[in-house]
């Protein structure tokens, strides 16, 4: 149903790569963070991986978000700023996650630690490593094969937006640590992840130059659904102290036209969401926000327009009236 719900809610889904899942074997899917909660729930929807996931603890906190989250698999993770006494938890966490691993469940966790809407794939934490030696630990032998997947929104903080999911080729832990020295585990296991997510994403390695990289990219009207060629760009590109004045995309006639009408469709949907000042949420938590709202919106305003009509109408004419509503607002998403 939820991923029923992403389908009608983004313009396009672009997953490639599912033919590099391993099958029968443990899974650790550590993917980049852009997104909030939409980047687990786009894998555990739509890419067949069926994982548990550890999210940061914060999110836990309001008891229905609480057995939510618990009920589609995931577990809290601690950090400093949740308060040091509680970070022990994270080892009765860590334990679980291993026994997870070691009954060839899929588990996934963002190595980065944290979210952001950059280009980039962040320096990444130790977490993912200290599962991995504890599950190790208990079994020397086991087969985890870590999966790399790469999160690409073309503009994530509007709507409709698309998203490319790639799906890395997976790297054996055993192969990488065979006959290596155990204090070069961490070091060569974090290399290897990195490598392959900067693959998987656009990556602006240079910080310190990044406003006018990220700006040239804009300039040049890359497709941020194909990292491949924004990282070949990317390369190839001397900084310049340049500047590249970013022209406004011209909108079709047929695009705004396509908006207006989805929202006179759906107008007290749109007004409450405008009305909630969904400016005040994180920019990476606006998708989650909208998504979640728009859904639950959705589905308590044809109720109330089915019930409104039932009393007027047949019922077989208001159900036809529902799919139509629904298959043309679809419709306008997909043109915008």
């Amino acid at each position: 149903m939820i991923g029923f719900g992403l389908k009608s809610y983004y313009k396009k889904i672009k997953i490639s790569g599912l033919e590099n899942i391993p099958k029968d074997k443990p899974l650790l899917i550590l993917p980049n963070h852009q997104n909030g909660l939409i980047d687990p729930i786009l894998i555990g929807s739509l890419c067949k991986l069926n994982p548990y996931y550890l999210a940061r603890s914060d999110v836990f906190k309001n008891p229905i978000a609480n057995w939510f989250l618990r009920t589609i698999q995931m577990m809290p993770i601690y950090r400093i700023r949740d308060g040091r006494d509680l970070l022990q938890k994270n080892e009765e966490i860590f334990d679980q996650c291993a026994e997870l691993l070691l009954h060839s469940k899929n588990l996934m966790l963002f190595p980065e630690g944290t979210h952001g809407i950059d280009r980039k794939v962040r320096i990444l934490k130790n977490g993912f490593y200290h599962i991995l030696s504890r599950a190790l630990k208990l079994n020397p032998d086991l087969d985890v094969q870590i999966l790399p997947i790469g999160f690409n929104y073309k503009h994530l903080e509007q709507f409709p937006d698309s998203v490319a999911i790639k799906i890395g080729s997976p790297i054996s832990v055993q192969q990488l640590i065979k006959e290596q020295d155990e204090s070069e585990h961490l070091c060569l296991l974090k290399k290897a992840v990195k490598k392959e997510l900067i693959k998987l994403t656009t990556h602006i390695d240079d910080q310190e130059n990044y406003s006018e990289v990220f700006e040239y990219l804009h300039y040049k009207r890359v497709d941020f659904l194909e990292p491949d060629v924004n990282n070949q760009i990317i390369a190839s590109y001397q900084i310049s102290k340049t500047s590249y004045p970013i022209e406004a995309k011209k909108v079709s006639f047929m695009s705004k036209f396509a908006r207006i009408l989805l929202y006179i469709l759906n107008f007290p949907i749109v007004l409450i969401w405008r009305l909630s000042n969904p400016k005040r949420f994180d920019i990476e938590f606006v998708s989650t926000f909208r998504f979640a709202y728009a859904a639950l919106g959705y589905v308590l305003y044809m109720a109330v327009i089915a019930c409104i009509a039932w009393c007027i109408i047949p019922f077989k004419v208001v159900l036809v009236g529902i799919v139509l509503h629904y298959s043309l607002s679809k419709l306008l998403v997909k043109v915008i």
